[in-house]
């Protein structure tokens, strides 16, 4: 097996609702494959689904670190980030960089999940002024 086959794979199994499946899958290509970090973003995104933000935002650090100029890295990180439990100003301070980041790369940026630089520009108007907003945590991508 390849990585770009478990990629495949993994979106099949999360299409089938396998998404336990699908995270462990990229667990396990994560192990053998280390130097891939589509497969870290990947296996971050799946986590953030399982509820599971604190290893997702893990796991997503060092994908920004290995492709800082990853757009997807830096949304999955900050939404990781800001979702994570117990959320410390840290958290929130990483998530707001982050944040930032996606719109400075890519001021149009639309992920996978439908979120859009429209979006972010929300989250982070929430983040940065909580008395305007009841600070609601943002749905999963």
């Amino acid at each position: 097996m390849n990585p770009a086959l478990v990629l495949t794979i993994s979106r099949i199994l999360v299409e089938g609702d396998a998404l336990f499946l699908a995270e462990k899958l990229l667990f396990l290509a994560r192990a053998k494959w280390s130097d891939r970090p589509d497969l870290s973003r990947e296996h971050g995104r799946m986590l953030i689904q399982l509820g599971r933000s604190n290893a997702a935002a893990t796991i997503l650090e060092k994908a920004v670190e290995v492709e800082p100029k990853n757009v997807s890295n830096h949304f999955l990180y900050a939404f990781a980030s800001v979702r994570r439990k117990p959320l410390t100003a840290n958290h929130q301070a990483v998530a707001i960089k982050h944040f930032q980041v996606v719109l400075q790369l890519d001021p149009n940026f639309r992920d996978q999940s439908g979120w859009t630089a429209s979006n972010i520009k929300n989250q982070l108007d929430r983040m940065m002024n909580p008395s305007k907003a009841d600070a609601k945590k943002p749905s999963a991508p």
